[in-house]
């Protein structure tokens, strides 16, 4: 369940995104306290080329809509990628 706060927020948002980025938002406003991997999103999107997301994501943390919040080995790749989950405000 989301705050109500949260909520309104969100639907301030949505008209400044564009349909990658509404998408791949909503993936974490589902689930808020999920923290994922570019390639996370990517196979939960059930999309298969990492342009499709990676650009998107790091657009949504310029517009404050998600945070690093650390980094973890890739499951698939084994380097060291970021973690991303919804901005956290204090």
């Amino acid at each position: 369940m989301m705050h109500a706060n949260s909520l309104e927020a969100y639907q301030q948002e949505l008209p400044k995104l564009a349909r990658r980025e509404l998408e791949i938002a909503a993936v974490f406003y589902a689930e808020p306290a999920l923290e994922m991997t570019d390639r996370m999103v990517l196979e939960r999107l059930d999309r298969h080329d990492m342009n499709e997301v990676r650009p998107r994501i790091t657009a949504l943390i310029d517009m404050g809509v998600l945070e690093e919040c650390g980094a973890m080995a890739c499951h698939r790749t084994g380097r060291s990628v970021r973690l991303v989950r919804l901005k956290r405000i204090a």
